[in-house]
Order: structure tokens, then sequence, then C-alpha cells
């Protein structure tokens, strides 16, 4: 069965990999380990840094850092942008993420047996995954309301006859 599996996966990364340019998959291949089964996941994630360029790595780090930076010190509201922030990470973790998990899941590691006694829990999976674009819509215009400022706000003193007196002006009572 693992054999079965290292050689699917071996087949999957050539697949994907005849998609990319040539100098790209002869430093995939360079980095690839004979057995992928033997590979520990420190090993695993330092692949992928080895074959990525120092140049665009550094860039994309010192500009997000500087966006990151930029943000902070700008004199605004930060409240909608964690709105924003709390509308995608929230509902992709409630939602989302747990339904493709299963969804996923489901397909590439559970038997036909076991698949047909629960599909109940895909269906389920498929039912939450509605709700969450449901409440993401929801609050995602939430949020966008938030930005939209409304002109109709109410002044308490004033009156559409601006020679009306108040109350108090009339009674002379000082109490207000």
């Amino acid at each position: 069965m693992t054999d079965e599996r290292f050689s699917q996966t071996r087949q999957s990364l050539q697949a994907n990999l005849s998609k990319i340019d040539s100098k790209t998959v002869a430093q995939v291949e360079k980095d690839l380990p004979d057995n992928l089964n033997a590979v520990a996941a420190q090993d695993a994630m330092a692949m992928g840094y080895k074959s990525m360029s120092p140049t665009i790595y550094n860039g994309c780090t010192l500009a997000l850092y500087a966006v990151e930076v930029a943000l902070g010190l700008a004199p605004m509201d930060i409240g909608p942008l964690f709105g924003f922030i709390g509308t995608f990470s929230g509902v992709g973790i409630s939602y989302f993420l747990p339904s493709l998990f299963v969804i996923y899941g489901f397909k590439l590691f559970a038997t036909d047996t076991f698949q047909r006694e629960n599909s109940r829990y895909v269906k389920l999976a498929y039912l939450n995954f509605a709700l969450g674009v449901f409440f993401f819509a929801l609050f995602l215009a939430n949020n966008v309301l938030l930005f939209i400022e409304f002109e109709h706000q109410v002044k308490p003193a004033s009156y559409c006859n601006e020679n009306h007196s108040t109350i108090s002006e009339v009674s002379g009572d000082s109490a207000f």
C-alpha cells in the first residue's frame, strides 16, 4: 500500500511538473529525495525554500513588512480593517476549511463502503459550506457598510423653524 501511494505521489508530481518550465522542474526534481516516505516534515518544508529565488523571497518579505508598517502608522480607524480580517478568517475557519477537509478527506482516504455508509457527513459538509457562503456575504456586506458614511444624522436641538424658542427659554427655568 505504501509503495502504491509513493508511486501515485511521484506520478502526480511529474504530471504537475509538466506544466512548469524545465528549469524549475530540474531544480525541484534535484531536491526530491528518492523515497518520499523517509522525508521528515522539516526537510519537506525546506524543499520549497531551496527552489525559491532569494531575490524574490527577500523582496516579497520586505514588501509585506513595509505594507504592515505603513498600515500600522497610518492615522486611520483600523476597526473596519479588523472587520474584514475577521470576516475572511472567521468564516474560513468556521465554515470553509472544515467542509473542505471532510469533502476532500472522504475522496482521498475513505474506502467505498465507508463513503456509502457515511455519506450524510459529506452532505452536511456541503450544507456547512453553503452556510459559510451566506454568512460570508452577510458579514462582508456589513463591513462594506461601515465604510459608507451616512449623511442623515439627527440633530436633537434643531427645529424646522429656527425662530422657535425652547421651553427653558420661555419659562426662564435654568434647570436644564
